[in-house]
């Protein structure tokens, strides 16, 4: 259903590629979300292959390109294996930019802060922060805390 949906709508503009293909790719993905609406769809890297007549790993490979152009991006707890026997749900459009996932080392000093929101920290601990309005909120395994922080918050 999608793929008929797909071929019967105009293809969209994929920056950086020609490649009808992969424009293909977009359109199916676009209409596997209209379908599942605000569920994630299934992006089946094989069965693709076979109706873009191109091999699945190829598929992997555009995949991973359209989430890097923020097209298509994996739903939350969604991990990628390689080899695996399923393919990961995938949400058609750019993640919500409320909450951003980070990774930290430690207990976090509101004085590290900068550093970890610029990428320059090593990471083991899961962290996340959410900014709403404005304040915001580093959440960790192991504790909330209110931040005020300029990067945060936009100010």
């Amino acid at each position: 259903m999608a793929v008929s949906r797909a071929k019967a709508a105009p293809l969209p503009q994929v920056q950086g590629f020609t490649d009808e293909r992969i424009r293909f790719l977009v359109a199916i993905c676009r209409e596997m979300q209209q379908i599942t609406g605000a569920n994630p769809f299934f992006a089946p890297t094989r069965k693709l292959g076979e109706i873009l007549g191109i091999h699945y790993t190829q598929v992997a490979r555009w995949l991973r390109a359209l989430e890097v152009l923020d097209i298509i991006h994996l739903a939350p707890g969604e991990v990628r294996r390689r080899g695996g026997s399923r393919s990961p749900r995938y949400y058609y459009g750019p993640p919500k930019r409320n909450t951003v996932g980070f990774v930290v080392t430690a207990p976090l000093p509101p004085s590290e802060l900068p550093a970890l929101l610029s990428g320059n920290q090593a990471n083991n601990m899961k962290a996340q922060v959410a900014t709403t309005g404005e304040r915001s909120r580093l959440v960790t395994r192991e504790q909330v805390v209110d931040v005020d922080c300029p990067i945060l918050t936009g100010r």
